[in-house]
């Protein structure tokens, strides 16, 4: 777990919950195909089972019904794989390995009926369904309530299944938990916390170190940006981030998200693949445009772009803040093309900024950039310090084959 979690006996489960660190792995591993099936150990328990003593409570949680649109929410909607690709997770490869004949298939059994299969329908990508039930009538839901804000929903959640003649029906149970115990502000500062962490080990981030930069100065800090964009789901995972960080009112006004080339330009473009992810499939696509970067002129913009982000709502997006100069600079060119700036946003800020661009500014991770220093004054090497080598971190599929050839439980 991330954070220490109030009292709840749904959290007693066997196998144990792990760390938040396991769980990133095996996402990645989900990402990279090196795992080759989702299952769930479907173990629920009355409501009146669990509201007891920790010790004497049963062990397991459901996890039926939420495996498909928990898997939708956090993996196919937050952009790790693709739908079809959940598909084999969840159907096409159990039944390869069990050697189940048929069993692929999602809908009629062999003989024509639903004997022991069941039909998903009426499932909406954009739709956000509380997971809420009778405490009396049906088994709880439990620890696989999903929360998005301050409300628990899970995205893509089939509303109803057939199954042996019975229709089940969520949208008509009522009930379940109340609030939870922790709010929208404190879940964006735990992302922000997990967000410095992982910058780090990725070493975009490299902290408390003695760094010669090979332009005459040292620093005890080192930034490459250049990190986030090695692997694909590392800029994804930081996406996610960002969004979950920005405001709703931001989210919901945004029809473009523009940055600067490169690293600006490719944050933006999965930025908006991601907000479109979330919302309705019916809805106005989220339009993408880069900014061209001359070493001269500065920032620009393609007189296409120019006529397409014209009378639209603008999320500009950058992968660091040092001045705000360049997202200043973006501000004015979306301006003078017809466009409004709702917000600006970055995955990491220096917190030397000297520009205002006039919108909310919204950082995943800000850390304040120390001095740097001659290196003919620099104190760390007068007192012998030796420089730190930048050794190139290990891709996260590597990560996870590591851990999972260690022995290590995920």
């Amino acid at each position: 777990m991330r954070t220490p979690l109030a009292y709840d006996t749904n959290t007693k489960m066997n196998p144990p919950l792990r760390e938040a660190a396991d769980r990133d792995a095996m996402l990645d591993g989900i990402a990279d195909g090196s795992v080759d099936a989702i299952a769930t150990d479907h173990a629920p328990h009355h409501y009146d089972e669990k509201k007891v003593e920790y010790d004497r409570a049963p062990f397991g949680i459901v996890g039926l019904e939420t495996a498909v649109p928990l898997s939708l929410d956090r993996l196919v909607h937050a952009g790790r794989i693709r739908l079809s690709r959940l598909v084999e997770l969840l159907s096409v490869n159990p039944a390869r390995i069990l050697k189940v004949a048929g069993g692929s298939a999602v809908g009629r059994g062999a003989g024509g009926h639903h004997d022991h299969r069941a039909r998903p329908e009426g499932a909406d990508r954009g739709s956000e369904t509380p997971l809420a039930i009778e405490e009396h009538a049906v088994r709880r839901l439990g620890a696989a309530w999903w929360r998005r804000g301050d409300a628990w929903s899970a995205g893509g959640l089939s509303t109803s299944t057939p199954r042996r003649g019975f229709r089940y029906d969520l949208h008509r149970c009522r009930g379940g938990p109340s609030r939870p115990p922790w709010t929208r502000d404190e879940q964006k500062d735990e992302i922000r916390e997990k967000a410095l962490r992982d910058l780090q080990q990725f070493q975009v981030l490299m902290l408390d170190g003695h760094f010669d930069f090979g332009n005459g100065y040292h620093g005890r800090l080192y930034l490459n940006p250049h990190q986030l964009f090695r692997y694909p789901s590392t800029i994804w995972r930081f996406a996610q981030d960002l969004i979950d960080v920005l405001p709703a009112s931001v989210l919901d006004q945004t029809e473009v998200v523009a940055g600067p080339a490169t690293g600006g330009a490719l944050l933006a473009h999965t930025v908006a693949g991601l907000l479109d992810s979330r919302r309705a499939i019916t809805g106005t696509p989220t339009m993408f445009a880069p900014f061209m970067v001359d070493a001269y002129r500065g920032a620009g913009l393609s007189r296409f772009y120019r006529q397409q982000i014209a009378g639209k709502n603008v999320l500009i997006v950058d992968d660091v803040r040092n001045t705000g100069q360049t997202l200043a600079r973006c501000a004015t060119i979306v301006r003078s093309a017809g466009g409004t700036v709702v917000a600006t946003a970055e995955l990491y800020d220096r917190m030397e900024a000297t520009s205002n661009v006039g919108v909310p500014n919204v950082a995943l991770a800000e850390y304040k950039a120390p001095e740097n220093y001659l290196a003919a004054v620099c104190p760390m090497c007068k007192a012998g310090v030796p420089t730190t080598k930048r050794r190139l971190p290990d891709s996260p599929a590597r990560t996870f084959r590591s851990a999972v050839n260690a022995g290590v439980s995920i």
